[in-house]
């Protein structure tokens, strides 16, 4: 047989027993062992062991437990009860894929020291409870002498240690009849809810029952024939109504058989004849041990490992570990409330929890896929998310479904209690998805806007400045536009942005009104001051031309007066070269007429002759003084023409006093 692997380091006390106020026994579970079974989400068949103590229980787990490495259970070779509680170890199934096989060992019932049957029945209902495979290990825990005269009667019964044990055919065992099996059965299990047609399904939740006979070395007869264990199993289990006066022992019998639907029984030889062997069974080997034996303790664990299945839940899956210890923990809590353990409240808890569970799972999964997603955000249209989600519920629903325990009417509101859970979910990444895309188009935004905000004081603030700033932010538009990725707020944002920027643009608007009229009023008074300059310039450059024409004709009159006065001083030489002749002409006519004295002079011819050189020497003069002075009143007038009119009036007489006329 393969080996496995243990789950829990060993065996673990899976559930203790300690007394409450009023002195009766509770259970209480071990945190640490339960954790560890939550943590096993493969099917789990759970096989146990019970019976009296001393009687080999732990042996069989034991021999389980050599199919793994590892830690096995401790078995006892003292006459003290060796197992207190319950306990667990968990293993990989050897002959079943993706199972794990829980081995519960109990505390063996009939301890005298504690004289309370009380604690044995609670001890056995949660491992019936919770068994797949419950293995009822009979044998006596005493001499054989000590019953030897114990018959098959009522009469001779005889309870010791709170467990009734009876003979049949010379071999000891545990009456089927004793409180352990019926009385307390029917105490703790009958409560549940009577449902019509649940009968089988209740039922099915218990476990196989296989009975093993120790130390069985006679053969099984019944009426001189042989008859197998299984045979013998049900004998037992069958009364003759003579020997049933009050018909008890068949209502017990029957409580038996309608509990336990499947029954096995196995008889074991004895192990070996040395009782220094029987004290180390656990550590002997094979070939020490009776053949008889080891062959039918093959055969057992054969059945065990290849007969046991684990529960089958509402919705068709077998039970694992996890549910196995919500169903623990209702159970103990039951006790410890002084209440009754109920299969129906349990598996009904059991579902609660488990539907709950696929809730939160489901969320989970939702959570995990939508944050993987996120990096798609944000997306171009609302519709991304919601083809995202709704990919995501079909995904959820199909994934669940078989880890939800439910009845076929109880589907549909499932399924309407996780799409409202998954819808709020959804909700949140819609939320999500807006923000990011808000994120990304104002940071887009502003980063456009700081460019024209650069430009703000020095480019807007003059007239037409508007014009411009409302030019910028078209093309910030059609920038912004034209970028792909911002998401489902794209169009908002920019309407947002620019019902932001309103105010700023209407008082851009004013402040351009108003610069522009101030500029047309400075245009206006540029323009004239401009015509005004534009003036002085043409009457300056008048007077430049005037002044420069007057000079060109005081360069003129200059240079004509000064050839005047140059031919002018010309005549004169010439006139006195005359006179100079004349004189000269008139001494030597002197000197010629001194010279002839003897001629006769003319005297009136003579002075004749000097009256008319005279004369003419005077028109000379006045030609000359006259000339003399019309040049300078000509330069007068022409400096009165440019600079004062009473230097024209200075010219005009001087010309006259120049002519002799005033």
């Amino acid at each position: 047989m393969a080996s496995s692997q243990t789950i829990f380091n060993g065996a673990k006390n899976f559930i203790k027993t300690e007394r409450a106020s009023d002195g009766k026994y509770m259970p209480a579970l071990n945190k640490e062992a339960l954790d560890e079974l939550k943590q096993v989400t493969q099917k789990l068949v759970v096989v146990s062991a019970v019976g009296p103590y001393r009687t080999g229980k732990s042996y069989l787990l034991s021999r389980l437990s050599k199919l793994v490495k590892g830690p096995k259970f401790t078995v006892g070779h003292k006459s003290e009860p060796q197992t207190k509680g319950l306990w667990l170890m968990i293993i990989d199934h050897p002959g079943l894929p993706d199972c794990k096989l829980a081995l519960l060992d109990t505390e063996g019932v009939g301890d005298t020291k504690k004289g309370d049957t009380q604690h044995d029945a609670m001890l056995f209902v949660l491992t019936c409870l919770l068994s797949d495979t419950m293995i009822y290990n009979g044998s006596k825990a005493i001499d054989e002498v000590a019953f030897e005269k114990l018959k098959y009667d009522e009469a001779n019964s005889h309870v010791i240690g709170g467990s009734t044990f009876i003979m049949y055919n010379n071999v000891f065992i545990p009456s089927l009849t004793s409180p352990i099996f019926t009385a307390e059965m029917s105490k703790y299990l009958i409560s549940r809810e009577k449902n019509e047609g649940d009968d089988d399904n209740f039922y099915k939740f218990f476990p196989e029952l296989i009975y093993v006979i120790r130390d069985c070395h006679v053969g099984l007869e019944e009426n001189g024939r042989e008859i197998t264990p299984d045979e013998y199993f049900e004998s037992a289990l069958t009364v003759d109504s003579s020997d049933d006066k009050t018909g008890q022992r068949a209502k017990t019998r029957n409580s038996i058989k309608k509990y336990f639907r499947r029954r096995k029984c196995f008889t074991l030889d004895i192990p070996a004849a040395k009782k220094s062997v029987l004290s180390m069974m656990d550590t002997i080997a094979d070939d020490q041990l009776n053949e008889d034996f080891i062959g039918t303790m093959n055969k057992l664990l054969q059945y065990i490992l290849f007969e046991s299945k684990s529960k089958v839940l509402q919705n068709g899956r077998q039970i694992n570990g996890r549910q196995v210890a919500i169903l623990v923990e209702t159970y103990v809590n039951a006790y410890r409330n002084k209440d009754v353990p109920n299969i129906s409240s349990a598996l009904q808890n059991l579902k609660a929890e488990e539907n709950r569970r696929a809730l939160e799972q489901a969320e989970s999964i939702y959570g995990q896929a939508m944050d993987s997603y996120k990096h798609k955000m944000p997306t171009e249209s609302k519709d991304d998310v919601e083809h995202q989600h709704k990919a995501l519920v079909s995904a959820i629903e199909a994934r669940i479904y078989a880890d939800v325990i439910l009845q076929d009417d109880e589907i549909k509101e499932f399924i309407k209690v996780l799409e409202e859970t998954l819808n709020a979910k959804k909700i949140f990444y819609i939320e999500e998805n807006e923000r990011l895309s808000k994120e990304k188009c104002d940071t887009t935004l502003q980063a456009f806007y700081r460019q024209l905000q650069a430009k703000k004081v020095n480019e807007y603030n003059r007239p037409g400045g508007y014009e411009e700033y409302r030019t910028d932010m078209s093309n910030l538009e059609d920038k912004y536009s034209q970028i792909s990725g911002l998401g489902v707020m794209k169009k908002k944002k920019l309407l947002e942005f620019l019902e932001e920027k309103r105010t700023e643009e209407d008082a851009m608007l004013a402040m351009d009104n108003a610069l522009t009229e101030k500029e047309r009023q400075l245009e206006e008074q540029k323009r004239k001051t401009e015509q005004s300059e534009r003036e002085k310039e043409e009457l300056q450059m008048q007077r430049i031309e005037e002044e420069k024409r007057n000079a060109e004709l005081l360069e003129d009159g200059q240079k004509q007066n000064d050839e005047k006065i140059s031919d002018m001083k010309r005549n004169m030489k010439d006139e006195a070269e005359k006179r100079l002749k004349m004189e000269e002409e008139y001494t030597s006519m002197k000197e010629q007429m001194n010279m002839q004295e003897n001629q006769a002079v003319d005297f009136e011819k003579l002075a004749e002759f000097k009256r008319q050189k005279e004369k003419e020497a005077s028109v000379g003069g006045f030609i000359i003084k006259g000339l003399a002075g019309l040049a300078a009143g000509v330069a007068l007038g022409v400096a009165a023409a440019v600079f004062e009119p009473v230097l024209l009036v200075a010219g005009i007489m001087t010309v006259a006093a120049g002519l002799d006329i005033i």
